[in-house]
């Protein structure tokens, strides 16, 4: 009684879990949850077969991404899925 319950063991419920998507202004379009974490590859798989074909040239719909400072989001593959430089700032 007064004192903080504590408990020490191993913390692991089961699988990791990972989880990519395209979130638009009308909502999720793409989306994908991998067991393990995401690599350069399977995240380019996923621009590939799941962003690329709902984007199309600037200005239209879908024709700006926007990703955080991930290692993964700025390897040179994945620029070139692009064709075009990509502006990180």
């Amino acid at each position: 009684k007064g004192m903080c319950a504590q408990r020490r063991g191993v913390f692991v419920w089961g699988h990791r879990l990972s989880a990519v998507g395209l979130l638009t202004l009308d909502g999720m379009a793409a989306s994908n949850v991998i067991k393990g974490s995401f690599t350069t590859e399977k995240f380019i798989h996923f621009l590939e077969h799941d962003v690329l074909p709902l984007c199309s040239p600037y200005p239209g719909p879908l024709s700006v991404l926007v990703m955080d400072n991930a290692c993964i989001h700025h390897h040179g593959e994945v620029r070139n899925l692009f064709g075009m430089p990509v502006c990180v700032t």
